[in-house]
Order: structure tokens, then C-alpha cells, then sequence
């Protein structure tokens, strides 16, 4: 491996690391250490006392304390998500793309799933007969009719072209995208790199999120 591809997958964990631990505690924010056990505590207590009451208006007054509960704690958890969300949202808008842009232009072949006769550089694929543009060939393309499939597809941060079921025949996407000799599972959907770096990511975050708890213990 090459000075310049161990400068991108270090590049790559230690975004993957900083994204993670600005998730958990971004989300601690919002839903700190043992807020969970107390919310399942309270309504537990609040359920068992609703089981013995027998006034009707001591028992709505229960039930409205339980939803208030139950709906707070989902508040709080919603916001803990799209706050923690954020810094990921916007690295992978603004930082990511041009990064692996650069990585594509590093690599030796480009790469299609399933395979299909394509050349390096080329400008179109050729499915079914029908030429099928492609946007750059040193991003990461996909043709899909699925529309799960063609949603993951721009969510990863795909070129994405809609097709018709019947030019991809028996399947569900074609993906186009520079290789590196890649292996991991995930392929085609995540490179070496990016599996990587999603990898630190969520060892980050669990990390994060399970820390507070252990250090509560002791």
C-alpha cells in the first residue's frame, strides 16, 4: 500500500472516530446517561398504579402522566437524533465527495456490479443494448428501478439513474465505480475506504455511548 492510500484510509478512521464521538455526545445531550431507566421506571409506576385505581378521573389523570412521559422521552430522543446527525450530515455533503473523487482518480480499474465489460474512463455502459451515460467515471454511479435500492443508492452519495425494470433484465441495480481491488462485504455499496471508516464510526459511537454507563457503575 502506498504512502498516499495509508494517508487516505488514516484519513478516513480518523473521521470515521471524530464523527462517532460527536455523535454519542451530541446525542447524550439530549438523552443523557440513565434517562432511559428512569423513563422505563416512571411508567412502569405509573402503569402498576393505573392497575389500582378505580376512580375514573384519578385514572385519566395516570394515563395523560404516561403520555406525557412517553412523549417527552420521544421528543428528547428525536432531537438527540437530528442533533447528532448534523456534523455527520454535513461532512459527508461538503467533505466527503471531493475526497473520494480524489480517491477514484488514484484508482487502477474501474469496477462494475454486476460485472459488465466496461473500460476505464469510459463515458457510457452499455446494458441491454442501451448506452447508459455515465455522470464520472471517477465517481460512483448506479442504475437502478428498485426504489429501496435506488434511495440507499443517493443516500451513500451515488450518481443515481433511474431505469426501467426491463433494461436490467433479472436485476435490481448496476453500479459502476473505480476499484482498488476492494473486498469487504459490503462491496459495491462501501469501498475498502469508506467500509473503514464506517467501521471506526460506529465503534466510536458505541463506544460512546456505552462509556458514560460503565464509568456510572463504577
Amino acid at each position: 500500500m502506498t504512502a498516499s492510500a495509508l494517508a487516505y484510509y488514516a484519513g478516513g478512521i480518523a473521521l470515521g472516530l471524530v464523527l462517532g464521538a460527536a455523535f454519542s455526545a451530541l446525542w447524550r445531550v439530549c438523552v443523557p446517561p440513565g434517562a432511559t431507566g428512569r423513563m422505563a421506571s416512571e411508567q412502569f409506576a405509573i402503569a402498576k398504579e393505573m392497575t389500582r385505581t378505580e376512580e375514573t378521573a384519578a385514572f385519566f389523570a395516570l394515563y395523560k402522566r404516561l403520555i406525557v412521559s412517553v412523549g417527552g422521552y420521544l421528543l428528547r430522543s428525536l432531537g438527540g437524533l437530528v442533533l447528532a446527525c448534523l456534523p455527520m450530515v454535513l461532512v459527508l455533503t461538503l467533505l466527503v465527495p471531493p475526497a473520494l473523487e480524489g480517491w477514484g482518480r488514484r484508482a487502477d480499474a474501474t469496477a462494475t456490479y454486476p460485472p459488465l465489460p466496461i473500460a476505464a474512463g469510459a463515458a457510457a455502459l452499455s446494458i441491454g443494448g442501451v448506452e447508459v451515460p455515465v455522470p464520472s467515471p471517477n465517481g460512483r454511479f448506479a442504475v437502478c428501478w428498485n426504489g429501496t435500492y435506488c434511495a440507499l443508492f443517493v443516500l451513500l452519495g451515488f450518481d443515481v439513474h433511474e431505469a426501467p425494470d426491463a433494461l436490467l433484465a433479472n436485476r435490481s441495480y448496476v453500479v459502476v465505480r473505480p476499484t482498488h481491488g476492494d473486498g469487504n462485504f459490503l462491496w459495491p455499496f462501501l469501498s475498502d475506504l469508506e467500509f473503514a471508516s464506517f467501521l471506526a464510526f460506529v465503534v466510536a459511537t458505541a463506544g460512546g455511548l456505552v462509556w458514560p454507563r460503565r464509568r456510572r457503575r463504577e
